[in-house]
């Protein structure tokens, strides 16, 4: 699952561009938000709150089964968006930190292009997994364990990014 959002004047700026016809598949990603589909139905519609969210502010949104072609590549998609983002928001969980998991592969990918997350990796905490059961990467900067409405907060820390 995925869901890429772009906040139009960065991504304007930055003359984006995405290579093999994914140009129309995300026109340009300001920020990634990734989570576990298969066995979290509740960071799903969490996702989707978050989407419908952060358009209120004025973010364009790629959300992965609503906007990647029937026949599509989606895993270049994907990891196009992920090395065009600026912000590369984890939703964490248990069943998103397992290994093997399709959200391990995005996260390498965003590791691989800022070798330290600082100012580029939000970490929102949407269940009980202990901090020190995430990546280490995901750790090393601050996570965001709501108090309150998970996508308020989520919107409101993007807001002040």
């Amino acid at each position: 699952m995925v869901v890429a959002i772009a906040r139009t004047d960065r991504a304007q700026q930055r003359g984006l561009g995405f290579p093999h016809g994914c140009d129309r598949l995300v026109d340009a990603v300001g920020l990634y938000i990734v989570f576990d589909p298969v066995r979290g139905a509740a960071q799903r519609e969490l996702a989707q709150r978050a989407t419908l969210a952060l358009e209120g502010i004025d973010a364009d949104v790629f959300f992965d089964r609503e906007d990647l072609p029937p026949t599509g590549e989606f895993n270049l998609a994907i990891s196009t968006a992920i090395r065009r983002c600026d912000l590369f928001i984890f939703i964490a969980s248990r069943e998103a930190i397992r290994e093997g998991a399709y959200t391990m592969a995005e996260l390498s990918i965003a590791e691989n292009r800022w070798p330290h997350p600082a100012e580029r990796v939000l970490t929102l905490l949407a269940d009980t997994t202990p901090i020190t059961a995430l990546p280490p990467y995901l750790s090393a900067v601050t996570v965001l364990v709501p108090a309150g409405d998970p996508v308020a907060e989520l919107v409101d820390a993007v807001a002040k990014w």
